[in-house]
């Protein structure tokens, strides 16, 4: 959309599409969202599907979309998510296994929207989850295990609700019973089998993992059958726009300024930047984006076809993740630890003051705003 240089906050964003608060909700005219990764796309999905938002101009800003005016068909079609969003380095494990009950149960809800296809089709394989520890009574598994435990969803007629698939188990044998894990001797893993399968812990049989690339694929494509109420445009944000109310007692973000000196306004800015945020936001002692390492191991067609068949398993103490990927002749082994920073000086707006911000191996911007 074109920038609206007078325009000032519109719409009370402290309900945000509740419906619920004591005060008439009042959509903003217009919203910016910046940043076209999995956080960005789930976002702008959910306002254009609301009726609330039918007369709020959209508009989506990212250096890899492309602009709406020079979008044809050809290019929707042959659409691929940028490379430099964390979105889609690697399959995700979806799964409601969390030591924090509130998040379990998020998680949950959204693995039954996976169910139903929401990454698009051949996306999520229910392969199952095993979880286990080095030693018995882990807090963390343990946690984990009893909220699934209680968990419920649809049972596959769709009418009755049904405990999940969770199976606790005990030592090495079980372990690898359903992992499907080789044996291995201490002579050859530099460890006992205990260590390198773990004491305790359980399977999930009705978690699973996504091809991430796929499931942006498939968002991007609801996004493109959504224009002309979602305006794409592409650029990266340099720095926000703070605007004041016409009384000058409260400021508000009512814009970005783009790396070649254009301006986008909106009544709301939405940043969905990921570990770019602080470049963009003063975050010092709040947030710090850090990447983990790692290692796709290349398998032969008997090893593939093997490894097809099992669960996705997180193995501790070492710690590391085994998941299936796509395509399944490239499965993950994914590290917990080091985590790995890159400082990046960088000049603060207000005061102007050098520091450093850890950002991705990109060109970051040059200008924070204070939060």
């Amino acid at each position: 959309m074109p920038p609206d240089h007078t325009q000032e906050a519109d719409g009370d964003f402290g309900g945000f599409g509740d419906t619920t608060n004591q005060h008439p909700y009042n959509p903003p005219s217009s919203i910016l969202i910046v940043g076209a990764g999995v956080f960005g796309l789930s976002a702008a999905l959910a306002i254009l599907s609301s009726p609330l938002y039918s007369r709020t101009q959209l508009t989506l800003v990212d250096p890899d979309i492309p602009d709406t005016e020079a979008l044809s068909h050809d290019q929707e079609a042959r659409y691929t998510p940028s490379a430099h969003t964390a979105s889609i380095d690697s399959s995700r494990i979806i799964r409601p296994d969390y030591a924090n009950p509130a998040y379990s149960r998020l998680a949950a809800g959204a693995q039954k929207e996976w169910r139903k296809g929401y990454g698009g089709e051949g996306v999520y394989h229910e392969s199952g989850l095993v979880v286990v520890s080095g030693q018995t009574g882990n807090e963390y598994v343990e946690a984990a295990c009893r909220n699934v435990e209680e968990e419920t969803d649809l049972s596959t007629d769709g009418q009755t609700e049904e405990r999940l698939d969770v199976e606790r188990l005990k030592g090495p044998e079980e372990i690898r019973a359903v992992s499907g894990l080789p044996p291995t001797s201490s002579s050859s893993s530099g460890g006992t089998e205990t260590e390198y399968l773990g004491q305790a812990g359980y399977i999930n049989r009705s978690s699973g993992w996504a091809n991430a690339e796929g499931a942006m694929k498939t968002m991007m494509q609801r996004i493109f059958s959504h224009r002309p109420h979602i305006n794409l445009r592409r650029g990266k944000a340099a720095r926000l726009l703070v605007s004041h109310t016409s009384q000058k007692s409260k400021a508000f973000v009512s814009g970005i300024q783009l790396t070649e000196g254009s301006q986008l306004n909106a009544g709301l800015t939405i940043l969905a930047t990921g570990a770019w945020t602080p470049s963009l936001l003063d975050l010092t002692g709040r947030i710090q984006p850090t990447a983990q390492c790692l290692a796709y191991l290349p398998l032969t067609t008997t090893e593939a076809a093997a490894l097809a068949k099992m669960p996705v398993t997180s193995l501790s103490p070492q710690p590391k993740t085994l998941l299936p990927h796509h395509p399944p002749s490239r499965p993950l082994n994914q590290p917990v630890h080091p985590v790995l920073t890159n400082t990046t000086p960088i000049t603060s707006k207000s005061p102007a003051t050098p520091m450093a911000i850890s950002l991705p191996l990109l060109p970051p911007a040059r200008c924070l705003l204070p939060l």
